[in-house]
Order: C-alpha cells, then structure tokens, then sequence
C-alpha cells in the first residue's frame, strides 16, 4: 500500500456581475445603511437615560474615582475645589451619552429639567457644573 498526497492547487474566485431587473422593487432603507446604533426610543425615555448618565458623572462616588472629571472640574475653580464646570461636547463625547445623543441640546434639556436639584447649566458657555461644589475634604471621605 503506498499512500500518495496531492497538493491542492488553488482556483480563482468566480466574479458574478450583478443582474440588473428593469423592474425590481426599491431598495429598501436595510438595503442602503446599517441600522443605527441604539434603538429608537421616545423623547422622555431618552432624557431619563441621559440624566441618569450625567447624575452618575457628577456623584460624589465618581468624581472621587474619575480623574478625567476631577482634572475638568477642578481647572477652573479658584479655591482648587472641584467646583468647575465641564463642557457638554466634552460629554458628549462620552459612549454612554452618545448611545442616547449627540445634541448638546437634550443634554442641558436632560440637566435642566431632571436634574435641576444637582446640575447648574449655563447655556451660553455650553457647560455644566455641580449646584453644591465637591471640596478637597469630600474627596477623603469614604
């Protein structure tokens, strides 16, 4: 018995030109774009979410542990407090936002109307900052 292999020899891929039908149907809008990134949600859900979001960003839980917001809060506050403000485009720039918006609109709509209590949004700079600033001292607090 002797065994034998073959080296298998390598064929070109077929091209099929495309088949024009005078009369097919549209494309459809699958046809022409990938489906957008989040689902379509109403305007109330969307808000809800993004002030969840921004409710996070701004806690005093995360402020302590996000060097990103403490450099951007803290850049602009005299006493080295981290009483400053952060641009919404710099939010936006944020996947867990932009997975909702990327209007800076909605986001001070989110933050004036939900988040009132918290968040001072001062709309010609385009920005928003902590009613209560968080002082050096709560940031040693656990």
């Amino acid at each position: 018995f002797t065994m034998t292999t073959e080296t298998p020899t390598e064929t070109p891929p077929t091209v099929v030109a495309p088949t024009v039908v005078a009369d097919a149907a549209p494309a459809t809008a699958t046809d022409a774009a990938p489906a957008p990134a989040a689902p379509a949600v109403d305007d109330t859900t969307m808000l809800a979410n993004i002030a969840e979001r921004l409710s996070f960003f701004f806690s005093n839980a995360n402020i302590r542990a996000d060097r990103f917001m403490q450099k951007q809060l803290v850049r602009e506050d005299k006493d080295g407090d981290f009483g400053g403000s952060i641009e919404i485009n710099t939010l936006l720039k944020f996947k867990s936002i932009q997975q909702y918006t990327t209007d800076p609109s909605q986001v001070m709509k989110a933050a004036s109307t939900l988040l009132a209590d918290l968040l001072v949004v001062t709309e010609e700079n385009q920005t928003l900052a902590r009613k209560t600033p968080m002082t050096k001292d709560q940031m040693d607090d656990n």
